[in-house]
């Protein structure tokens, strides 16, 4: 995976106001390079690619968990032995990722917090404490990019499945 400390800041735009279909994302950083590719089927499940168009993680939806809920996997496609981790929606503004390694049952392992319900903003905090965000996406008024800051140390492919899974 891509660790981040070279790489500050991200931006993320997309076409139109529901990126559910098709590919309308687009993910790059400060020097304009796009260090990821996002593929969609518009059916619950995303691909994520790198640079050189390897996939790096698999998205896929839970059709019929109670709340919104996506697993997520190394690789192109979906196998039970690659769960890297799983994002569920936690509360109307807050969502939880719970990684497969994890023995925590019910409490995430990483919280990401919206600041209002219908709005693009967003903070990851590690665990149960809010002190410190590693991660924070902002959208400025007027803009249609989200600008994304992110901690040194912190996975730049599990921050562009965050944005994916946040715009959904």
């Amino acid at each position: 995976m891509f660790m981040g400390s070279w790489i500050p800041r991200l931006s993320e735009s997309k076409k139109r106001w529901s990126s559910w279909c098709g590919d309308k994302i687009t993910i790059e950083n400060d020097h304009s390079q796009r260090p990821f590719t996002v593929e969609s089927s518009g059916y619950g499940s995303i691909l994520l690619r790198d640079i050189s168009g390897e996939g790096l993680v698999f998205l896929q939806q839970q059709l019929f968990a109670v709340k919104r809920t996506w697993k997520v996997y190394i690789g192109e496609k979906r196998d039970k032995n690659s769960c890297l981790y799983t994002f569920k929606r936690l509360g109307r503004k807050s969502f939880g990722v719970f990684l497969a390694s994890s023995n925590r049952k019910g409490n995430p392992d990483f919280i990401v917090q919206k600041e209002r319900i219908h709005d693009r903003n967003f903070d990851v905090y590690y665990k149960d404490t809010e002190k410190k965000s590693i991660v924070e996406a902002k959208q400025a008024k007027g803009e249609k990019k989200l600008k994304v800051t992110i901690q040194a140390g912190v996975d730049l492919a599990f921050v562009a499945t965050l944005i994916v899974l946040m715009d959904r």
